[in-house]
């Protein structure tokens, strides 16, 4: 079943009053055809009239972790490295703790290193604006936080962790020598064609904090409205919706499957894998917000689909809900 994609999504955004919703879906077909939609609808900020349209750039939050997975994964089989490697091996000129070193790339891709969620807060005021900044100032923060000891051992307890992924990306970028940014344009959005993705909240469509039934956009020229650019790795990218679905549709087609195989808590490696009770299909699927929009990734395996969803609303429960309920409403008809 084909889903009325512009008309769903209008009742969505009329039942929900986000400030703009996109969505869209990547369809396999039994025949070996490809079909892809997007829709779009509301407003690029809630005090101007301009409104969304299928092209338009969001953010999506930590389902940017897929993607630095997806890095090391690329990196994994052009041979640079490997995710079963550790600290010790990849940060050889770091200095950390004896507790560290064990630690592999697995155990951060799947939150199962022992490292706190999130990096300080005298950290996330930091917004280095340029590749080489960017680099120094990751180093310099996980070089102190590696300097104190582990409260757990690797790989016994889950906890989600931004600063887990943070430390991946330094590790690629450590090891292939370039910085964060530009490693993951040049080895996973050019190849997958997703040519309009890139870091920071996208300057047309903006950001809104939320109060009540309040929308206040959010200019990112007025200062600091997306996480600090240390954590690239971890939930600072932007794009298109269509790129979001290239993406979706790469890893659907069977590749880097061992990113898929899930550890603690349902993770994988930059991907949630869950059957949705009381529904017996598994979902592959992330999401991320970073306050002031959400996104959410699905890949629906038996139903060979990829359902994406945007808002650049801070609503992000209520948004949280309305997309797994519209999505969970096309894959049963299926």
């Amino acid at each position: 079943m084909t889903p009325d994609l512009e008309q769903d999504l209008q009742r969505l955004h009329k039942a929900t009053g986000l400030t703009a919703v996109t969505a869209g879906y990547h369809d396999m077909e039994p025949s070996g055809g490809v079909q892809t939609r997007v829709a779009a609808c509301g407003q690029r900020r809630s005090d101007a009239p301009d409104l969304v349209t299928p092209q338009d750039l969001w953010h999506i939050g930590s389902v940017t972790k897929s993607m630095t997975a997806t890095l090391l994964a690329v990196m994994q089989d052009d041979g640079q490295l490997s995710l079963t490697e550790t600290l010790a091996d990849l940060l050889p000129d770091m200095p950390m703790h004896q507790a560290w070193r064990e630690v592999t790339l697995l155990n951060l891709l799947t939150h199962t290193s022992g490292l706190p969620a999130n990096i300080p807060l005298s950290a996330r005021t930091n917004n280095p604006t340029t590749d080489a900044l960017r680099l120094s100032a990751r180093a310099e923060l996980l070089a102190q936080l590696l300097a104190k000891p582990s409260r757990s051992t690797p790989g016994s307890k889950f906890r989600y962790s931004n600063l887990g992924y943070t430390l991946a990306g330094h590790c690629a970028e450590v090891r292939a020598q370039q910085p964060f940014q530009p490693l993951l344009r040049d080895r996973v959005w050019q190849p997958l064609g997703m040519h309009s993705a890139g870091f920071g909240p996208p300057a047309q469509t903006l950001g809104h904090r939320t109060f009540w039934r309040w929308r206040f956009p959010q200019d990112p020229s007025g200062g600091q409205v997306d996480n600090s650019s240390i954590i690239d790795p971890a939930g600072c990218a932007h794009m298109s919706m269509q790129d979001l679905l290239a993406f979706g549709s790469a890893h659907l087609a069977g590749r880097w499957p061992a990113l898929r195989k899930p550890a603690l808590d349902d993770y994988a490696c930059g991907w949630v894998v869950r059957s949705p009770e009381p529904r017996s299909y598994p979902l592959v699927w992330h999401n991320g917000s970073n306050t002031l929009w959400y996104c959410l990734l699905v890949l629906a395996p038996r139903q060979q689909k990829v359902i994406a969803f945007a808002t650049n609303d801070g609503a992000i429960r209520k948004a949280e809900v309305a997309f797994f309920q519209l999505a969970y409403q096309w894959l049963d008809a299926c």
